[in-house]
């Protein structure tokens, strides 16, 4: 009596753990499918533009400098670009 008690109880526990798991599993998937909702929305609210319409961002003065000290100098001369001569 005393073994079908505790294989009774396991069997409970089985189930609850089952439940458990399926439900931590619904909330994964739930919170999948609001990422990726939200980026949907996001990505609708951006402004449609056409194609060839140019539009220019205002840059901050404080980004163009801190832009321009993380660029390394380069030479006033540009870059140097290797060339061959080509004899016909």
């Amino acid at each position: 009596m005393k073994t079908l008690f505790i294989l009774f109880l396991c069997y409970l526990l089985f189930l609850f753990l089952r439940f458990l798991f399926r439900a931590f599993l619904v909330l994964l998937q739930q919170r999948k499918l609001w990422k990726q909702m939200m980026q949907h929305m996001q990505h609708q609210q951006r402004p449609q533009r056409r194609e060839g319409d140019v539009v220019i961002e205002y840059v901050a003065e404080e980004k163009q400098q801190k832009q321009q000290k993380e660029k390394p100098k380069s030479d006033p001369g540009g870059e140097y670009v290797d060339y061959e001569i080509i004899k016909e």
